[in-house]
C-alpha cells in the first residue's frame, strides 16, 4: 500500500510538471486535471486501506510494527513540488514524509519517474544537510565573536577610565567604569547561556 502511495504521489507530481502546467487550452486543462483526479482517487483508496490496517494493528497491540508504520496524515499525501516545479518558492526546508524513507525494493527500478523523484529529493536533502552544517559552524563562530566583542567593549571602557579621562572629571570616570562593568557582565552571561546550549562550548579554544 505504501509502495502504491509513493508511486502514485510521484506520478501526480510528474503530471503537474508534464501535463497540467503546459496546458494552454480548456480542453487540455480539463484532460490534465482528469488524469490528476484519477491518480488522487487511487491514492485515497490506498491510504484508506492503510489507515484501516493501522487501526487494526493498534487494536492488536503491535507496538513494534507501529513504530515503523506510523499514522498517515492528510499532509503526507500532498504531491511534492520539487519535481513539478524545482524552482518554486517555499521549498527551502521542505522534506519528504516519513514513509519515503522506508526500504521498498523495486519502486525505482520499474518507474523512471521514481528515479527522477528520488534523485531530485536526494540532491535537495543533501543541500539542506550541507546548509545546516554550515549554519552550525557559523553559529559557533558567532557565539565566540559575540563574547569577544563584549569583552573588547569592556576593556575599551576600562582603558578610558584608567587613562583617557581627566582626574578632575570623576563623573566621566564613574560612567566609564559602569560601562565596562556592564559589558563584562554581558560577556559572562552570554558565555553561561552558550554553555547551557552547548556544554562543549569553549573547550576547543
Amino acid at each position: 500500500m505504501l509502495h502504491a502511495i509513493r508511486v502514485h504521489l510521484a506520478d501526480k507530481a510528474v503530471l503537474f510538471r508534464t501535463t497540467v502546467r503546459p496546458a494552454r487550452s480548456q480542453v487540455t486543462t480539463t484532460r490534465a486535471w482528469s488524469q490528476v483526479h484519477s491518480v488522487e482517487r487511487i491514492i485515497n483508496l490506498n491510504s484508506t486501506v492503510y489507515k484501516k490496517c493501522h487501526t487494526q494493528l493498534s487494536k492488536l497491540g503491535a507496538e513494534h510494527l507501529l513504530e515503523k508504520y506510523r499514522e498517515l496524515e492528510k499532509s503526507d499525501l500532498k504531491a511534492t513540488l520539487a519535481v513539478a516545479d524545482p524552482n518554486a518558492r517555499g521549498q527551502r526546508n521542505s522534506t519528504l514524509p516519513w514513509f519515503w524513507s522506508l526500504d521498498v525494493q523495486g519502486d525505482s527500478v520499474s518507474n523512471d519517474w521514481m528515479n527522477e523523484f528520488y534523485r531530485v529529493h536526494w540532491l535537495r536533502t543533501k543541500a539542506l544537510r550541507d546548509r545546516w552544517a554550515e549554519e552550525l559552524l557559523l553559529v559557533g563562530h558567532e557565539m565566540r565573536w559575540t563574547i569577544d566583542f563584549l569583552a573588547h567593549k569592556a576593556q575599551t571602557w576600562l582603558d578610558r577610565a584608567q587613562h583617557d579621562l581627566e582626574p578632575s572629571r570623576p563623573g566621566r570616570r564613574c560612567y566609564a567604569i559602569r560601562q565596562a562593568q556592564m559589558f563584562r557582565l554581558l560577556a559572562e552571561d552570554a558565555r553561561a547561556r552558550f554553555v547551557q546550549v552547548n556544554p562543549m562550548f569553549g573547550h576547543n579554544e
